[in-house]
């Protein structure tokens, strides 16, 4: 494996896509379906050599319509509400979604009809807004779990980014530009936490080494781009640091 990869910066071409944010126009616990979506967008653009256009998924119609996890079919999509990127993945295997230009971002639990898949608006309100029933859909042709450094590499070096659940506790929410000031720009937090703590979930897309040789992963937020270094960060690698090592998700485009 090499000492450095990182999908921004490919032979001086980038294959990720745009940078977003989960909480406007309001507040939204999707980082479920934001950590998945930005994981998926950039494995289409690695497998289409980083051509023209972009694909960005619709999140909103994920939200519309991935159902709840128990099975219960009484029960609403989850949506803001959270879940995991398992649920996207399992959705895609048997469904397709379309991209953003489909189904805006609202930031909010929405139905899953017709319109909220993919829909256009008319300028007369009268007319209001429908439902398109043909568009280009993208799914999922497999997926699974990868845990571990070594094998967290291997998996984004072959095929892409990844999705891991983190844990965002209050040092790492309020104060990580502080923190990781003062370790060469990564994030250090040796503080033991379990599984149960990891509350978030961020699209992991590289690693690297410092100069005085601290190891850190590369990995893409959804909390806007004034956040982190232009909406991403760096977190020490190898040592599981707020979790990140132990619950991550990949799955193969179609």
């Amino acid at each position: 494996l090499p000492a450095q990869h990182d999908w921004r910066d490919v032979g001086g071409k980038s294959y990720v896509t745009a940078d977003v944010n989960q909480h406007i126009p309001e507040y939204c616990g999707s980082c479920w379906v934001h950590g998945t979506v930005a994981a998926l967008n950039d494995r289409v653009k690695v497998m289409r050599g980083g051509a023209f256009p972009d694909v960005m998924l619709s999140r909103q119609a994920l939200i519309n319509c991935i159902p709840d996890d128990s099975r219960n079919k009484s029960k609403p999509p989850p949506g803001c509400n959270g879940g995991d990127a398992w649920m996207v993945h399992s959705y895609l295997t048997n469904s397709t979604v379309g991209d953003e230009t489909c189904q805006p971002y609202e930031a909010r639990n929405g139905v899953c009809n017709l319109a909220g898949v993919c829909r256009n608006c008319a300028s007369d309100k009268k007319e209001g807004c429908w439902g398109v029933p043909s568009f280009t859909g993208f799914g999922v042709s497999e997926y699974g779990t990868v845990s571990g450094e070594k094998a967290m590499m291997k998996e984004i070096l072959a095929r892409g980014p990844i999705v891991c659940g983190v844990v965002s506790d209050g040092p790492f929410l309020h104060n990580y530009s502080q923190n990781a000031g003062k370790h060469e720009g990564v994030y250090i937090d040796r503080s033991k936490h379990t599984p149960d703590d990891i509350d978030h979930d961020v699209s992991v897309t590289g690693w690297g080494v410092t100069r005085s040789g601290v190891k850190y992963w590369i990995i893409r937020n959804s909390w806007g781009t004034y956040w982190g270094e232009g909406g991403w960060f760096r977190l020490e690698r190898g040592i599981n640091s707020l979790m990140i090592e132990e619950q991550c998700d990949w799955a193969v485009p179609s």
